[in-house]
């Protein structure tokens, strides 16, 4: 389920509320997409693609699709000068 998919169904909700079902979601998620890392992240999918193959990015490559760890995502962050990425 994307973000703003999980935004959608939660319209009277305060913002602080939203963030804290989103980091919920994302913490029960060990794998993601390249599109989801991208939404997540707020950059182009082309970009995380392109820092899979500069293997500045772990990835491992699932029949068509790149799979990311949530533990290869955080080191990704991290290396990028970003915190603390997930919540758990």
């Amino acid at each position: 389920m994307k973000l703003n998919e999980i935004v959608r169904y939660l319209p009277g909700l305060k913002i602080k509320v939203i963030i804290q079902v989103i980091n919920m979601v994302l913490s029960t998620k060990n794998v993601f997409t390249v599109e989801e890392v991208s939404e997540l992240l707020g950059v182009h999918p082309e970009t995380i693609r392109r820092a899979i193959k500069r293997n500045e990015l772990k990835a491992a490559k699932i029949g068509k699709a790149w799979c990311i760890s949530k533990l290869d995502l955080e080191g990704y962050y991290q290396s990028k000068g970003g915190g603390k990425l997930f919540a758990d």
